[in-house]
């Protein structure tokens, strides 16, 4: 088996992400001059996004500002798409990735839409 000494680079890349350290951080750390070079070697991984949902879930509300908590981070990548500022959790456009919107770029105005914090 060949070792590449380039793949060490990605190595340390992804240790540090899964760290936590910022992507403007690991750009220095890394001496490259654009981040979009930083961000090929940066990797969110499923256990950090499940974490980023469980912080930030508890603060969700619906489009009249009831609370409405996410307590399960799969169950609510698996009933909702992204659009614009949120999320989509109506069953057709779902199902359908986010192309098949009955009310197309109007979601603030829509029952099935939930803002999202960040």
């Amino acid at each position: 088996m060949l070792v590449y000494p380039y793949a060490f680079r990605h190595s340390y890349a992804q240790r540090h992400a899964d760290n936590g350290t910022p992507i403007d951080v690991l750009r220095d750390l890394m001496d490259h001059r654009n981040i979009q070079t930083t961000a090929g070697y940066y990797v969110v991984t499923a256990d950090r996004k499940r974490e980023a949902i469980a912080a930030v879930g508890k603060y969700s509300v619906d489009r009249v500002g009831n609370s409405t908590p996410h307590t399960d981070s799969t169950a609510y990548q698996m009933r909702s798409v992204a659009v614009p500022f949120g999320n989509c959790i109506e069953p057709t456009n779902v199902k359908a990735g986010g192309h098949a919107c009955p009310i197309r770029f109007q979601c603030a105005g829509c029952g099935f839409y939930r803002p999202d914090p960040p």
